[in-house]
């Protein structure tokens, strides 16, 4: 975010809202850019006035303790086959609540996989959830922008049928070429190739 030095009088702050409530904000003007999170299958509407920017696709990876059967049997393959999720059904499953886009997410592919899970954990924090899988306290799905930092005791793995969530910049449609919104959006992709996501600028 380097970028951002450009302009010395402009000030960064962020505040966590409600999935429904940061178009209003922007109309307001309580805020200027919102990040929006889409699922695979389900694209995120722009209402009139506003524009976005696609930033990355969130690819869900499926997290398992290390001495996990499942990854002990792929421990030394050069390219590990991806799980079927039907195999973790007797694992207890840490995930976030339904009204978030993981907890969606994870929920739905164990059903596309004919499992009901066993969700014995409930919590939005990827830090700690990666935290009690190593300690054996479950398996998750977490997408790639949680894996940024992962503990010793984690095996990361590719699902057998992939999905991810998009990431969007959101923001009125009058402040599209303001300079300083221009300079955000770039600073953000760049902090995105950096962190090894899958952006759509690529």
């Amino acid at each position: 975010m380097a970028k951002l030095n450009e302009y010395p009088d402009l000030r960064l702050r962020t505040m966590g809202v409600n999935a429904e409530s940061p178009t209003e904000l922007m109309r307001s003007g309580d805020i200027d850019v919102s990040f929006v999170v889409g699922s695979h299958n389900q694209p995120t509407e722009v209402p009139d006035g506003f524009d976005r920017t696609m930033l990355f696709r969130d690819w869900f990876r499926v997290v398992v303790p290390s001495n996990h059967p499942q990854a002990k049997a792929r421990a030394n393959a050069r390219n590990p086959k991806p799980i079927e999720l039907i195999t973790l059904a007797d694992d207890d499953l840490i995930a976030p609540g339904t009204d978030t886009s993981c907890g969606r997410a994870a929920v739905d592919a164990y059903k596309d996989a004919g499992v009901v899970p066993s969700i014995a954990h409930r919590l939005h924090d990827y830090p700690t959830s990666l935290r009690l899988v190593a300690a054996g306290a479950g398996v998750a799905l977490i997408p790639d922008l949680g894996l940024q930092d992962v503990p010793a005791g984690v095996t990361v793995l590719n699902p057998a049928h992939p999905r991810h969530r998009t990431v969007e910049l959101l923001y009125r449609t009058s402040s599209a070429e303001r300079p300083a919104m221009r300079t955000l959006i770039e600073a953000v992709q760049a902090s995105t190739h950096e962190m090894g996501l899958d952006c759509y600028d690529q």
